[in-house]
């Protein structure tokens, strides 16, 4: 490559860096798992069940992780991962929102897509969808694309989200969406 363009060399070690980040961020989520479970053992919990929930769980947070990527660009993927913590925060607010409009939504299949009622389920869905893109355009796209793609999720990604999972619901918010 530097005999191409040298040029192009200050890029390359950005995206470089930023990949080496990602993988210490990784590193680091699991040694303070471990430690968390050390600490857990040393307060005298149930040493199996703990230390293998919690090593399960980042085992799985980060397989799950590994799998999304593949729905982003590079560029929507550094975004994601700088805003991660603010985004940790959303999504923990959220999951009972969520939670709520997919009931409110199936409580209103049988409206019409164009009623009042029914676009402000779709505004709601656009906020939520903003409070976890910080209005990204690309983590958006990638976002689409994986809820597109969730049949190919790894098991338990899909469980977790099966909740939100009901074709007709994403069907009618859609068509919703449509109507605006």
């Amino acid at each position: 490559m530097l005999d191409r363009d040298a040029r192009l060399l200050p890029d390359v070690l950005r995206a470089q860096r930023r990949t080496w980040e990602e993988k210490r961020r990784q590193l680091d989520r699991a040694i303070r798992a471990i430690a968390d479970v050390g600490r857990t053992l040393r307060a005298g919990a149930c040493a199996y069940t703990v230390t293998l929930k919690r090593l399960i769980e980042v085992m799985e947070m980060q397989q799950n992780e590994d799998h999304m990527k593949q729905y982003y660009s590079d560029e929507a993927w550094n975004a994601l991962t700088r805003r991660r913590d603010e985004m940790r925060a959303a999504v923990n607010r959220s999951p009972e929102q969520w939670m709520e409009l997919f009931r409110d939504i199936e409580a209103a299949l049988d409206e019409e897509p164009a009623s009042e009622r029914v676009q402000a389920l779709v505004a709601r869905w656009e906020a939520l969808v903003e409070s976890f893109t910080g209005g990204n355009a690309d983590i958006a796209d990638g976002l689409r694309k994986a809820w597109g793609d969730r049949e190919h999720w790894p098991a338990q990604l899909r469980q977790a989200s099966a909740p939100f999972s009901d074709q007709r619901l994403w069907a009618f918010i859609g068509a919703a969406a449509g109507k605006r």
